[in-house]
């Protein structure tokens, strides 16, 4: 499980993140601080490697994450925090010793970096999981966003976004997803502008949407270069 927090430079910040994680069952492997922005607008970023025993536990924790930096978002409205969330299941871990801490490596590891870092390419802020987390779990709402083929992986990997609890979900969000799985499937049948019609009435219907954006703009460089006959749906990141 990867989290990568903004603005972690504010006070009772790092202890926040930390102690929600570590109530649900975490184990913290590894933090990092990075700085992006400008020289003038600095934006300080912490980045948390984690591991759980099972998927539900990774799950639980990502939603516990997210609900604590909602409040601290409902109190502190004028500087909101974001936080992005990738969580996938895998063995193929490793921890080495940097001289002050463990740092986790590995395949898994490099997949649940990606997953988290493919929130900026569909312009969100939210928790993107593996199918294979999800898998079994009727718990939970959840819209899958497609097929993406990360940097570094043989295979494509199926990528869903962890709405809420379903004892949590109201009609709307439900909607929603019935809504958006409408739409994926016109994208993947290769009807470019009916596609972008359906992803236009469903920011209309639900409000701004990231991956709604990246849909658009993928429809619109396929009506130009449109993808071979084999195509399959799979989005390809050259970057991620």
């Amino acid at each position: 499980m990867r989290i990568s927090v903004y603005g972690a430079d504010r006070a009772g910040i790092i202890a926040m993140v930390t102690k929600v994680l570590s109530e649900v069952g975490l184990d913290i492997l590894d933090l990092e601080s990075d700085v992006a922005g400008s020289d003038e607008q600095p934006l300080y970023i912490l980045h948390i490697e984690g591991h759980a025993t099972e998927g539900f536990d990774a799950i639980e924790a990502a939603l516990e994450l997210v609900d604590a930096v909602d409040d601290f978002n409902r109190t502190h409205p004028d500087t909101p925090l974001p936080t992005r969330v990738g969580v996938h299941v895998g063995k193929d871990m490793t921890l080495q010793w940097m001289g002050l801490s463990f740092v986790a490596n590995g395949f898994d590891v490099n997949v649940t970096q990606r997953i988290e870092s493919l929130n900026n390419d569909l312009k969100m802020v939210g928790i993107l999981v593996s199918q294979q987390v999800i898998d079994g779990f009727d718990i939970y709402l959840y819209r899958n966003l497609g097929r993406f083929h990360l940097v570094g992986m043989s295979e494509p990997l199926e990528i869903c976004e962890l709405m809420c609890r379903m004892t949590e979900a109201d009609v709307i969000r439900k909607e929603s997803v019935t809504a958006w799985a409408g739409a994926l499937a016109v994208y993947c049948s290769r009807r470019w502008d009916e596609a972008i019609t359906f992803f236009e009435a469903f920011e209309t219907a639900y409000g701004k949407d990231g991956p709604c954006r990246f849909y658009i703009e993928q429809c619109r460089q396929y009506k130009t270069n449109p993808p071979p006959d084999s195509w399959d749906g799979v989005v390809r990141l050259a970057n991620n």
